[in-house]
């Protein structure tokens, strides 16, 4: 762990990794860092599995542990970032949470959570914590409030059974260093106020 984010493991010649991403606009995608770490070829693949596109690392931070890719291909739509109001305490976030794949494609369900803490640790706001399900894969995909906009990005989580119920402790990079990302990579971004 760095600055208690993970750390990078470069041994050899590391298996295939995946995670999850979301589109900023036309031709980025922003992820995790730790997701990418040692990676040689990144392809994208769309939730409906309709296909590949090849997609190049431009930056990686790992102290906010934030990754953004730039695709070969443009896409139609892209997300939105929450502006205004700040997340609360409480607060209801969705998730893609990661499922097994059917026939080679991955599959995602939404998960539904409230925002737990807002700080990690009492003096770093890198990190919220929620409890809205993530699985394995799931690392870089998009924390949404109710109405679909950005609020964060799936960082790293823990999932602990008890009394046969999953509980679920899940980290997410707060959007204001995802806004700070794009803007010191010079990315245009969508952003607007949630009802």
């Amino acid at each position: 762990q760095s600055d208690g984010l993970p750390e990078p493991a470069c041994d050899g010649n590391p298996p295939s990794v995946e995670g999850a991403g979301f589109a900023v606009s036309q031709y980025h995608v922003v992820t995790v860092a730790h997701v990418l770490y040692c990676c040689k070829k990144v392809m994208i693949r769309k939730l409906e599995c309709s296909g590949r596109t090849g997609a190049t690392v431009v930056a990686t931070e790992q102290k906010s542990d934030l990754g953004l890719l730039r695709l070969d291909k443009p896409l139609k739509h892209y997300a939105t970032l929450r502006s205004g109001k700040e997340l609360q305490l409480g607060e209801a976030v969705l998730t893609y949470d990661r499922k097994p794949k059917v026939n080679g494609c991955p599959q995602y369900d939404v998960g539904q959570g409230n925002v737990t803490k807002l700080n990690w640790m009492p003096d770093d706001s890198r990190l919220m914590i929620h409890d809205a399900p993530t699985s394995p894969g799931s690392s870089g995909g998009p924390i949404l409030d109710e109405s679909g906009h950005i609020v964060g990005v799936t960082s790293k989580f823990d999932s602990v059974v008890i009394h046969k119920k999953h509980s679920y402790s899940s980290f997410g990079v707060n959007s204001y260093l995802v806004e700070t990302f794009l803007t010191t990579n010079n990315i245009e971004y969508n952003k607007t106020p949630s009802v």
